[in-house]
């Protein structure tokens, strides 16, 4: 879901295909919600994450094995390449790992709408790392997208849902914004990330396996998944992530890269749609103003980024 990656050197030869291929990955990611609720009806966090990311990482396997790139240039990247890969691959585990975290604690629309702070996270730690400059109004949405956040904070300090104690309300909130800035700073880093897209998505996985491996092992159940969990883990594993990363870094590479990063923000407005409707999720219309907001202050943010790169 990166939209900040040194991977896409666009070529747009395929443009209106590239954005119809953006926008079907967007439509599979707004479904990780569900799914992850879903699962965690039957498996822990730890158990979720290890064994979505074992199917992510076997699917890339076999997509590297049948793609034009020999298999010894995926297999052996020099060494530079395997520690960014490491660095990028460890962040995704811990967001992947906090995100589904916030799902079995909180409301889904709450945690979408903390989820979704990542790309004024972006911006935030761009202007750190990057000496990036952000425009007046880039500023403005900012200020706005975190006034929206603190809406979900305050709904969700009067209306707690944990099954922990009450003192516990903002926990699952705190995880997710938690994951949302290991996300933020994977997209940000992911600029001196140089690899082919399949290489470098099939290692970046290979480490976040490993990550959710440690993580697994030491605050986890070492258990099988029971039968029930095994389809959203699947849909998980072999449609949500791993595949749709490559197919999102081809349409990135090959369309227009402000139209393809803009089809990121149709995930959250699906989500809320299935979360409503398949899982019976409460539909707060606080949490939806909130995100709403967010999901605007992202959008504008993001618009004025690619304006300034453009020039």
């Amino acid at each position: 879901m990166s939209t900040h990656s040194s991977l896409y050197h666009s070529q747009r030869s395929y443009p209106l295909l590239a954005v119809g291929v953006a926008a079907g990955c967007a439509i599979v990611w707004s479904f990780l919600a569900v799914v992850a609720k879903k699962a965690q009806l039957y498996v822990d966090s730890f158990q979720f994450l290890f064994f979505s990311n074992s199917l992510s990482l076997l699917s890339l396997a076999i997509i590297a094995f049948f793609s034009k790139t020999p298999w010894h240039i995926t297999l052996f990247p020099p060494l530079k390449t395997l520690k960014h890969a490491a660095i990028l691959g460890t962040l995704d585990g811990l967001f992947y790992l906090l995100i589904y975290k916030g799902y079995s604690l909180e409301n889904g629309v709450a945690v979408l709408a903390a989820q979704y702070c990542w790309p004024l996270l972006i911006v935030f730690l761009s202007s750190l790392i990057f000496r990036y400059k952000p425009h007046i109004i880039q500023v403005f949405s900012l200020i706005l997208g975190f006034c929206a956040l603190l809406l979900v904070f305050f709904k969700t300090a009067h209306t707690p849902t944990l099954p922990l104690s009450e003192n516990h309300h903002w926990l699952g909130i705190i995880l997710v914004l938690a994951g949302a800035f290991c996300f933020a700073l994977l997209s940000v880093l992911s600029r001196y990330f140089f690899f082919s897209p399949v290489g470098g998505t099939f290692w970046l996985f290979m480490f976040s396996t490993f990550c959710s491996a440690l993580l697994l092992v030491m605050f986890g159940k070492l258990s099988w998944p029971p039968l029930q969990a095994w389809l959203p883990i699947a849909i998980n594993g072999l449609v949500i992530n791993g595949p749709s990363y490559v197919l999102w870094i081809w349409a990135m590479r090959h369309g227009d890269a402000a139209k393809i990063s803009s089809m990121t923000f149709l995930a959250p407005i699906l989500s809320v749609i299935w979360l409503v409707f398949l899982t019976g999720e409460p539909f707060v219309p606080l949490y939806a103003i909130a995100l709403a907001g967010i999901v605007g202050a992202g959008i504008v943010c993001f618009s004025f980024s690619h304006k300034k790169t453009s020039r």
